[in-house]
């Protein structure tokens, strides 16, 4: 009678490894999918920021170039680093309306944009940023 009952608990012994086994896996891939997830998420994030930055550039050259030449109204695909930026400048009275777009390349999507737009004017010194009408535009 011991001898059968070694045997099913040898049965019984081996189900339990599988199913921990099963468990623990289970476990570890859901681990990796988060993990996964995560880092898509912040390579995201880091691009983003990165093509917000590039439309600030962007913001510094149009303010160089209309410092030097009033007429300036922008340019396009200015390339810089990994990415590129536009610009618009746009005269409304004595004021310019700059809008500037950074974008970067991105795997699965054409480019990553961001848009910021700000006022200025023109003094001897150069162009004197207008602080609180600079805004973040949506993302399209």
């Amino acid at each position: 009678m011991s001898q059968k009952r070694r045997r099913k608990n040898r049965g019984s012994t081996l189900l339990f490894a599988l199913l921990t086994l099963l468990l623990i896996g289970g476990l570890a891939a859901g681990f990796l999918a988060l993990v996964a997830a995560q880092q898509a998420a912040l390579v995201r994030e880091h691009k983003a920021t990165v093509a917000r930055n590039l439309a600030e550039a962007g913001l510094e050259l149009a303010a160089v170039k209309l410092s030097r030449d009033d007429r300036y109204r922008g340019e396009r695909e200015v390339p810089l680093g990994r990415g590129t930026f536009d610009l618009i400048v746009k005269r409304v009275g004595e004021e310019y309306l700059i809008t500037a777009t950074g974008r970067v390349p991105t795997v699965g999507e054409a480019r990553l944009e961001r848009t910021v737009r700000v006022r200025a004017r023109r003094t001897e010194g150069g162009v004197e940023w207008m602080p609180d009408t600079w805004q973040e535009l949506p993302a399209r």
